[in-house]
């Protein structure tokens, strides 16, 4: 597979495109290996997770539902 059409499906996957579909359309056995190979992580994902992280610690306010979401991408 090209190296454009590997980072296509990073960005399907970025945009909330289910991994079941990616991994159906490309034939893998497993979610887990499309998701291993064809998922990062944002910049901006880590710095969210740290603040969650470090609120989670210190007991300070929970990052915003927002901010939270976008761990999950």
């Amino acid at each position: 597979m090209s190296q454009a059409v590997a980072q296509g499906w990073e960005v399907s996957l970025a945009a909330g495109v289910d991994i079941k579909i990616v991994q159906e359309t490309l034939g893998h056995t497993s979610s887990a290996f499309t998701r291993d190979t064809y998922t990062s992580i944002s910049p901006e994902a880590a710095a969210a997770a740290a603040e969650a992280t470090a609120a989670f610690l210190t007991g300070s306010p929970a990052p915003s539902p927002a901010v939270c979401s976008r761990m999950a991408s």
